[in-house]
């Protein structure tokens, strides 16, 4: 009699859920969802340095010292706050050159390294938030005797604002393809079993390509430099329990 209450048991229980959302039933479904964010950058930034040999540290200091201040005397005429200027590079070497023998660019075969005097450089970096001004700044401070001016980045200062209005909309889109698989299974959706996200993310665009570039000091016209948009892709996949 055992055996035999066992085996109906079984088929009881495998009739009740040999079907998607039967009552005892779980199973799960996964859908994905793509959404994004489109702004216009608000933040730029650029670097600039002053590099200056001689045979003294004092005599070579002074002069970078003196090339930076007239820099950051143009950008506090211009309202840039101070905690929008930063230092990101001070060094003093020596520098040495070969004199005599046979050199070419990798290497000289005979000569001696000669002591030309020491080395110093400054970079500063500044964040300008409006915009408008970028142009003529970049001017102002190549013109104030500055040699080397670093390429023009342009970013979304809140990117977590946008990946989330991202988020949002690739979840919304999720949800409601999920709602009508469901409904054309005739089944419910139950809860969130796992989730998942991607994406891509805005790298700072650039007005120009390269590395740090010699500017003239008699470069007064401000140059055009469109700030462009930036977009932000969130791509998520949620898994649903259904029953």
């Amino acid at each position: 009699a055992l055996p035999i209450y066992v085996i109906v048991l079984s088929v009881k229980e495998w009739k009740s859920v040999k079907y998607v959302g039967g009552e005892n039933s779980q199973g799960y479904i996964t859908v994905n969802g793509m959404g994004e964010a489109v702004a216009v950058p608000d933040l730029a930034t650029f670097t600039f340095s002053a590099s200056e040999t001689a045979k003294t540290v004092n005599v070579a200091r002074d002069a970078v010292t003196i090339s930076i201040n007239k820099a950051l005397e143009v950008l506090k005429k211009a309202n840039i706050v101070e905690t929008d200027i930063k230092t990101t590079g001070y060094s003093i070497s020596p520098k040495y050159e070969y004199s005599g023998g046979d050199c070419n660019v990798y290497r000289c075969a005979t000569g001696k390294q000669v002591f030309v005097g020491y080395e110093v450089n400054q970079t500063i970096q500044v964040k300008v938030r409006d915009l408008n001004k970028v142009g003529q700044l970049f001017a102002d401070v190549s013109a104030s005797g500055v040699k080397n001016i670093g390429d023009i980045a342009f970013t979304v200062e809140s990117q977590e604002l946008l990946k989330q209005e991202a988020r949002n909309e690739a979840i919304a889109k999720a949800r409601k393809q999920a709602e009508e698989l469901a409904d054309a299974l005739g089944v419910s959706l139950v809860r969130v079993s796992s989730f998942n996200e991607g994406g891509s993310y805005p790298m700072p665009y650039y007005a120009k390509g390269g590395d740090m570039m010699e500017v003239s000091a008699a470069a007064n016209p401000a140059p055009s430099v469109p700030a462009g948009e930036q977009k932000i892709v969130s791509n998520v996949s949620i898994t649903y329990q259904i029953r």
